[in-house]
């Protein structure tokens, strides 16, 4: 972290200025000085894009490629469960899918820069905005709703690094200590929830430029992460790795899943936010007003390439298309889903057919969603030998009408959505003692999977009946959720990860992910460890305090 903290004091303007041929290696002076660049409202709000633009950021100052939403988190965190498994044992994902994972991970190693250069570039906004002298009530009221915005972004880089490493070093200066070693969970924690409930106390109910956050996105992330500690201390998460920085016993689940629950009765009444009616459109490259009504915070794309900010769904998230130029929106599909995914829908489920098909063929049909033509891939014939079984939810134009390179999309990635902070409230309710209330509440979602009839959402709730309620929740978060970086996190917080990976059946041919599968059951059974990523070798080599690294690594 040592170079990274010494030369980040202004890395937000790397957004909108270009600074040095070399930044890790450059000086402080080949930047544009705080105290030269916050002279006025217009100047914040550019330094304020930069630190948003961390979430999909194509590259850091010349470094990276696309390491967080923009990319490498969809294979980083959704391969290796059991949603989705590499299909070629030679491609560059692979280590991912298998658990392989080791501390020279290219992605591991942007990853955590990128995270962090946003919470330098948060810092240096708190630091500076309030001494900039307003020119009317307007700005002062602007200074401050700019202050609870890098404070909520501070608080959610500071979870995702946490939810991916465990303890790591907590900054909250401009120029923060380069030899800071790591702190516990208890103290990362305390500092991401004091982050984000200054943001719900300050931020207004509706956001200023359109996709930033808002009161009501900065207390979904406050419950999300209440619910995340809950979980992990119920199901004593990490205890058999002794290792104290990363142990989740100083929670108090009962108080802090009371806490969430009060949040999220506000967001589901309150908010304004709500479930769309058509399931789709929460994830096609042209239905972005859709997607606004149910999701908090989405790492958005553009149709402009020199914005560096298109997201990258070309590999993993598409439905696989014919040859070597993947046309009618397809990709060549480095990852497949699991056929235990498949098992987990019911026939009725609209969601299943809409998320899991074959490929693309030449005689796809198409279908025209507000004047805009996509093409269907094909449904799913036998699950257990179709070699095209592909993830179909994210769904994107021809490249021929796109405008964009067939690499690049123009899709919003969902983060957090309304869907979400409804199962979050079941898992609240149940943890505060009222499973009726929370088997009611996810029932509110899957009316929306049966189509909006009540009849089919009652089958489908005796059909996804589970004794154990919490094993019902999670199959309920797959089934919605699948593919948009949430399975690593909840099976590693109910304590789960293992008994699923256990649980992948080989030997049904498709795509020939055999032999995947059989790796990283190998590399998962039995190492409890490879729950946490370990910290970056460039890391630890910068600065020694960062050890010791995670057990195992």
């Amino acid at each position: 972290m040592k170079k990274l903290v010494k030369y980040s004091c202004i890395l937000m303007l790397a957004f909108a200025v270009s600074s040095c041929e070399d930044v890790l290696d450059g000086s402080p002076e080949s930047f544009i000085a705080t105290e030269t660049f916050y002279n006025n409202i217009d100047e914040a709000e550019i330094a304020l894009n930069g630190a948003y633009s961390v979430i999909n950021a194509n590259n850091v100052n010349g470094v990276g490629n696309n390491d967080t939403f923009g990319g490498s988190l969809y294979y980083v965190l959704n391969g290796g469960t059991d949603e989705m498994i590499d299909r070629n044992q030679s491609d560059r994902v692979l280590s991912f899918s298998t658990a392989a994972y080791t501390g020279e991970e290219s992605q591991l190693v942007n990853n955590w820069y990128f995270w962090y250069a946003g919470i330098n570039a948060a810092n240096v906004l708190i630091d500076r905005v309030p001494l900039m002298v307003a020119s009317s009530q307007e700005e002062e009221i602007r200074k401050n709703e700019i202050i609870a915005e890098a404070t909520f972004l501070r608080g959610i880089y500071h979870m995702y690094l946490a939810k991916m490493f465990g303890a790591i070093p907590v900054n909250t200066t401009p120029i923060a200590e380069p030899n800071q070693g790591r702190q516990s969970l208890e103290i990362v924690y305390t500092q991401i929830i004091e982050d984000l409930q200054y943001a719900y106390n300050n931020l207004n109910e509706t956001s200023a430029i359109l996709g930033r956050a808002n009161k009501w996105v900065a207390g979904a992330y406050l419950a999300k992460t209440y619910c995340y500690l809950g979980s992990s201390k119920m199901n004593n998460v990490g205890e058999s790795l002794n290792f104290a920085l990363n142990s989740f016993q100083w929670v108090d689940a009962n108080d802090i899943y009371t806490k969430a629950l009060t949040i999220l009765n506000s967001l589901e009444t309150e908010s304004g936010y709500v479930l769309i009616d058509e399931y789709d459109r929460l994830f096609r490259e042209t239905t972005a007003a859709d997607q606004r009504k149910e999701c908090f915070l989405m790492a958005e794309g553009t149709n402009q390439e020199n914005q560096q900010a298109t997201n990258y769904w070309f590999r993993i998230l598409l439905a696989r298309g014919n040859g070597g130029t993947f046309p009618l929106g397809a990709g060549p599909t480095d990852f497949v889903p699991t056929g235990e995914l498949y098992l987990k829908y019911d026939e009725a489920d609209i969601r299943r057919d809409h998320n899991l098909t074959r490929g693309f063929a030449n005689n796809s049909p198409t279908e025209m969603i507000d004047e805009a033509l996509y093409y269907v891939p094909l449904p799913v014939n036998n699950v257990k030998n179709d070699r095209f079984y592909s993830q179909g939810k994210f769904r994107q134009l021809p490249y021929e009408t796109r405008g964009l390179a067939r690499f690049n999309s123009a899709g919003n990635f969902p983060l957090l959505r309304f869907a979400d902070v409804l199962l979050l409230k079941a898992e609240a309710q149940y943890y505060t003692g009222d499973e009726t209330g929370a088997r009611t509440t996810i029932s509110k979602v899957r009316l929306r999977a049966a189509g909006n009839d009540v009849a089919v959402r009652d089958a489908l709730d005796i059909a996804y009946n589970k004794a154990d309620f919490i094993e019902e929740l999670l199959d309920e978060r797959s089934r919605e959720l699948c593919f948009e970086c949430q399975r690593r996190f909840d099976l590693v917080r109910f304590g789960r990860h293992e008994s699923a990976i256990e649980a992948l059946e080989i030997g049904v041919g498709k795509w020939n992910t055999d032999p995947t599968i059989t790796t990283l059951k190998g590399n998962w059974v039995g190492n409890e460890f490879k729950m946490w990523f370990p910290i970056p070798k460039t890391q630890t080599v910068i600065n020694p305090n960062l050890l010791p690294n995670n057990p195992g690594y």
